[in-house]
């Protein structure tokens, strides 16, 4: 027993802190003025709010730029380079969102978000299309702040890759089923 509270205490006695030169040398190899991480209260927050923010930008432009790929494969018939590149956006997305997610938000209902469930017929070109104007309008409304929008407008992109998604399994089972009865 005495063992414990002798290593408890040393535990308490511990400093935990992170030395604040090396915070400073961070947030300056980063480009971040120290100031205007104080300004936040918590330096290493505010790298990581602004990593966060990098990343997401990152991801919805890569999704963009594999959706734009993926209309030049439809355009050349390739299918099975238009499924990769569109499970590669969809991919994309999921990731931005997951980055929304750790962002400070209001909460929103986001079931009024999903596209139209009654049309059951997908049209791959008009598709992929919408989800890509989607997303450049969410790029622009996240860099202008509007976080919300930039969401809403993600989250809809991803419901026109999961239905384009769907349809391409749909094709793939029925073929495999056709393919076993022969």
């Amino acid at each position: 027993m005495k063992i414990r509270k002798k290593s408890l205490r040393s535990l308490r006695k511990t400093n935990f802190s992170v030395n604040r030169s090396s915070i400073k040398k961070e947030l300056k190899r980063k480009g971040f003025g120290i100031n205007s991480a104080i300004e936040h209260r918590s330096p290493l927050r505010y790298l990581g709010q602004k990593m966060k923010r990098e990343n997401l930008i990152e991801a919805i432009a890569s999704a963009t730029n594999h959706l734009e790929n993926s209309m030049k494969a439809l355009a050349e018939k390739n299918e099975k380079e238009l499924m990769r590149l569109v499970w590669r956006a969809a991919a994309d997305l999921e990731y931005a969102l997951f980055l929304f997610s750790l962002l400070p938000k209001d909460e929103t209902e986001s079931s009024s978000w999903k596209p139209d469930p009654h049309s059951k017929q997908v049209e791959i070109g008009s598709a992929l299309m919408s989800a890509r104007d989607l997303l450049r309008e969410a790029k622009g409304s996240f860099e202008a702040d509007e976080i919300h929008e930039a969401h809403k407008k993600t989250w809809m992109a991803r419901g026109h890759l999961l239905r384009v998604h769907d349809f391409f399994e749909k094709r793939r089972r029925k073929g495999e089923k056709s393919a076993s009865s022969t």
